[in-house]
């Protein structure tokens, strides 16, 4: 069976739509309550969520700026697309975190903030998630 890594990619940018609309549509309050893992740079900002709901467990990587020197080393059409100014300003992702943690030795979660980038393994974020329970998440400073 050979693999189309078009409708690979339109499946993933399907999924990553709509976990974003349940992220957006949930009132804060419900957010807290489903709440598993929140990481944090020592700044306190907020590099990464991962929540229970019906779709499994959800991480939401948030958006991001990057220096002029870091920028320059995107590709120019990936910038173009996954920026909300076009530029400098990276979107939030969204991602399936059950769907990640079988390729844990090769793939990393990059989360970053405006001033700090950190590479996570899907199996740790999963770990913590799992020592978890919604709205008592685990809580690390990164």
């Amino acid at each position: 069976m050979s693999i189309d890594i078009a409708t690979l990619l339109a499946e993933h940018k399907r999924r990553a739509e709509q976990i974003a609309a349940v992220y957006d549509a949930a009132p804060p309050k419900e957010r807290k309550a489903a709440l598993l893992v929140e990481y944090r740079c020592r700044q306190r900002c907020l590099l990464l969520t991962c929540w229970q709901s019906p779709m499994g467990r959800l991480v939401r990587l948030p958006g991001y700026k990057l220096s002029h020197a870091k920028n320059a080393d995107a590709v120019e059409p990936a910038r173009a697309r996954n920026t909300a100014d076009g530029d400098r300003r990276w979107k939030p992702r969204y991602l399936v975190l059950d769907e990640l943690t079988p390729f844990s030795d090769s793939l990393r979660l990059d989360a970053r903030c405006d001033h700090a980038e950190h590479f996570l393994r899907p199996d740790e974020v999963a770990g913590d998630a799992d020592s978890a329970t919604p709205g008592n998440p685990t809580r690390r400073t990164l």
